[in-house]
């Protein structure tokens, strides 16, 4: 037993003869033990490498699920290859105090303290299978994991790769969808962000793109992708839809991102909107218009009181002493209603990209004109008929009620929603739980209702 395949191969083995891994195959093209199904697959990957000098090969695992329901829809979509996309996991878990070489498992090549070995690593594998798989054992244990503590303002989204940007929208679609909209504006901001570094020559995607897989993801049932056939063609309609763009550079990509910013900042001003990162905005007549620049650019509008209103209910009044461009850019701000959405302007031409922004700030402008005649006082404004048909505890008609004084029907949206497992897409973390604002308006209601 002197060289690595030996004693790796022995490991292997003795790990195939034990629960229970006894029921799992082993992979060797990621030296994987994996439990396959036709729905999910968990595996550990067998991470491993031999100091040749000192004799020992050292072992560190990683803990990975799949959900084909998260990857399948995605498939036509990718850059990489079939195979490395059906080995790639949906999430993947390791231990941090292992990650470094001097801390991973280490086994003498030559055999030595062989079962010494072999015990630490399979009792560590055992326990750490039965606590990183029971937590992601269902869809709604890896958004509690992966998607809540975003949402809860309690986790980074990742700095680099793309992947994970589908996969867990894909997760908020199927699990929240009431919290999707929100998950979405805070993944798109972070895309925004790391597009404007030097990581976005790293990011196979435009923004055209994703643009285009999203719309997919928010259109298609995805829980029914499943067949090859389908999928080549909607790869073969993509291609020819939307041609390769020539790569830019990363100081390319910086000087396009601020030719981007600069003009519209530049046109904005001229039509009475400020600009703040992905956002350009203006307060008129008591309401918020806000105009995002993201995947697209989408115009939405909620009355100023809104936000103050939530805030109160929500415990986070110190909001209010923030800048008006929280409002839009905001975690834990309110989704306005959506009045348009607009492609956003491309090209490198400064002359030709301001005439394309005048037309679009002229159009929103117009819109608002409109929308003002139409709903002239804002304690009177309620979303529109259809936005509330799709969503009834949609929390801008709830706080509409609040602030007219029909607390007890806003109490009773948001207790039906609770009893309907919908969120607000909102969560605060007190008493050892995760509360739902759902459950902040239900107390303030009740609180008003006492004193009336």
């Amino acid at each position: 037993m002197n060289s690595k395949l030996n004693i790796f191969d022995r490991i292997v083995e003795d790990l195939m003869n034990e629960l229970p891994f006894s029921k799992f195959k082993f992979r060797k093209r990621d030296s994987s033990i994996c439990d396959i199904s036709k729905n999910r697959s968990l595996y550990v990957e067998l991470r491993h490498w031999t100091d040749s000098y000192a004799g020992i090969l050292y072992i560190d695992p990683i803990y990975c699920v799949r959900y084909n329901v998260l990857e399948k829809w995605y498939e036509p979509f990718s850059t990489k290859s079939i195979q490395d996309q059906r080995s790639n996991p949906s999430y993947f878990m390791y231990d941090k105090d292992l990650f470094h070489w001097p801390q991973a498992f280490k086994f003498q090549t030559n055999g030595d303290y062989y079962n010494s070995s072999f015990q630490t690593l399979y009792c560590d594998l055992i326990s750490k299978v039965s606590f990183y798989f029971s937590q992601y054992d269902t869809l709604q244990g890896c958004f509690d994991m992966e998607i809540l503590p975003v949402l809860m303002g309690k986790k980074e989204l990742p700095e680099n790769g793309s992947d994970w940007v589908f996969e867990d929208l894909a997760l908020c679609k199927l699990v929240s969808p009431e919290s999707y909209p929100r998950f979405k504006k805070i993944v798109m901001k972070h895309v925004d962000y790391l597009m404007s570094k030097v990581q976005y020559s790293m990011f196979p995607y435009s923004m055209d793109r994703i643009s285009e897989i999203l719309h997919y993801l928010e259109t298609t049932d995805i829980t029914g992708t499943k067949s090859k056939k389908t999928n080549k063609s909607t790869k073969a309609n993509l291609s020819a839809a939307e041609p390769p763009k020539p790569k830019r550079s990363a100081s390319e990509v910086k000087e396009y991102e601020k030719l981007q910013a600069d003009v519209r900042r530049s046109v904005g001003r001229r039509y009475g909107f400020k600009q703040n990162s992905y956002i350009n905005y203006k307060v008129e007549n008591g309401y918020f218009f806000c105009i995002d620049f993201l995947a697209h650019a989408s115009i939405h509008v909620k009355p100023m009181y809104v936000d103050d209103l939530w805030w109160d209910i929500f415990h986070a009044s110190d909001n209010k002493n923030e800048p008006v461009s929280l409002r839009g850019t905001g975690a834990f701000s309110v989704d306005g209603q959506q009045l348009a959405k607009f492609d956003i302007p491309e090209t490198t031409d400064r002359t030709e990209l301001e005439l394309q922004y005048e037309h679009l700030f002229k159009r929103v402008i117009a819109i608002i004109r409109n929308f003002l005649a139409e709903h002239p006082n804002p304690d009177h404004f309620y979303p529109d008929k259809q936005m509330m048909t799709h969503n009834p505890y949609n929390l801008l008609n709830i706080l509409a009620l609040i602030h007219n004084n029909r607390n007890l029907e806003a109490a009773r949206l948001a207790s039906e929603a609770l009893q309907n497992d919908k969120s607000c897409g909102m969560l605060s973390y007190k008493d050892n739980r995760n509360i739902d604002g759902f459950e902040f308006v239900i107390e303030w209601c009740n609180r008003h209702i006492a004193k009336q």
